[in-house]
């Protein structure tokens, strides 16, 4: 999934990118001789990105929600509010067409919400488990996501089976 994704960058782009092991993907595939600004909440992401010689890292402070390793509180909320990224990358629990992207923590949902509404393109990667699947957070509809990338084989599902707003299905 993360090598769809990568193509769509520019070198020179500002990425705000959130935590999960799709969103760690993505960014072990940045090509390293070209400049990127990544802004994350994500110990993981920040501790691989932290070798690339061409990266302006820039790991955003809070407390750590242990299970996923990013953080979150008022803090990281602040400093998202003042990134206008070319890119925002959440990573979501779960993905369900009419319900939209969902997560177990509020604390965490908040943070996601927070770098959407902070605009550039938006996209979202979720593996087939994720799909038609809901919990208890609201994070964002499908229309508020402009990619929305998953395994080959659940793109034409996609594609016939859930609304279709102006998201793109890679």
């Amino acid at each position: 999934m993360a090598a769809k994704l990568v193509p769509l960058f520019n070198e020179g782009d500002v990425i705000l990118i959130d935590g999960g092991t799709s969103n760690l993907e993505v960014m072990r595939q940045l090509p390293k001789d070209k400049y990127f600004t990544i802004y994350t909440n994500c110990l993981p992401i920040a501790s691989e990105l932290s070798g690339y010689p061409k990266v302006d890292l820039v790991l955003l402070g809070g407390t750590v929600f242990p299970s996923s390793q990013t953080t979150v509180g008022v803090s990281v909320f602040q400093m998202i509010q003042s990134i206008y990224p070319d890119w925002v990358i959440v990573g979501v629990s779960d993905l369900h067409p009419q319900k939209g992207l969902t997560t177990s923590d509020r604390e965490e949902a908040i943070i996601k919400r927070c770098m959407l509404k902070q605009g550039g393109k938006r996209a979202v990667l979720a593996t087939g488990e994720k799909l038609n699947t809901a919990r208890n957070y609201h994070v964002a509809s499908l229309a508020e996501i402009d990619y929305l990338v998953t395994e080959n084989s659940k793109v034409d599902y996609i594609k016939q089976h859930w609304p279709s707003y102006t998201y793109q299905v890679l």
